[in-house]
């Protein structure tokens, strides 16, 4: 026989999630509404460019993130077990968007032509957008492991907020390139906030076992 789980609860417990996957999807796409709003279709689709080989490789954290929140939740494994897989998934990450940012700019010239410089110059920037990104969706994982659903979307939420300022306030000047430091900036503030939800709730999580 199932626990009755009041509407109340889900509800509340949903909003932070259900807001954060909305604000994520914000994050990662308002700037190139703005580009294409600001700079127009051209500049808008050549950012789409810069962007598609970063964001494909973004599964391979997002699908960990999802196994780890499941693992850490059913009890399958601890906080102690998932340090250093973290740790060396996020190390080869890195790996994965430097050889994106190294192969890409030769990738996408001989795709598109010399008419596309300014993407090429972008693609380590969104490069390193990835990496942050990918720390956030590790964090988010983390913070749905340790079963805190109040906190899951507020790094999102933060991160798009961000992004849209900052691409807002950049894009009329430095073009694309401002729009690609922008998702550094969204990318970097996810990553920070994420990290200092999950450390709150590690401390609140069983007495000594992620330092064991």
């Amino acid at each position: 026989i199932g626990t009755r789980v009041p509407f109340r609860s889900l509800a509340t417990d949903g909003l932070s999630s259900m807001l954060g996957s909305a604000a994520h999807y914000l994050a990662v796409r308002s700037n190139r509404l703005v580009v294409a709003g600001v700079l127009g279709a051209r500049s808008a689709g050549e950012f789409a460019v810069a962007v598609t080989l970063p964001e494909t490789l973004r599964l391979v954290p997002r699908a960990i993130s999802q196994v780890l929140g499941d693992r850490l939740r059913s009890g399958e494994t601890t906080l102690r077990d998932v340090r250093r897989p973290l740790i060396l998934v996020i190390l080869c990450y890195v790996v994965l968007q430097g050889v994106v940012a190294w192969v890409g700019p030769g990738l996408v010239t001989a795709l598109f032509g010399e008419t596309f410089t300014e993407v090429v110059e972008i693609l380590p920037v969104l490069a390193l957008a990835e990496c942050l990104f990918a720390v956030s969706l590790v964090f988010g994982g983390l913070l749905k492991g340790l079963a805190h659903p109040s906190r899951i979307g507020v790094p999102d939420v933060v991160g798009a907020v961000v992004t849209v300022v900052v691409t807002t306030v950049v894009v009329g000047r430095w073009g694309i390139s401002g729009a690609a430091w922008a998702a550094v900036a969204g990318a970097a503030s996810m990553a920070l906030v994420g990290g200092l939800w999950a450390r709150v709730s590690l401390r609140h999580a069983t007495a000594g076992e992620w330092g064991r």
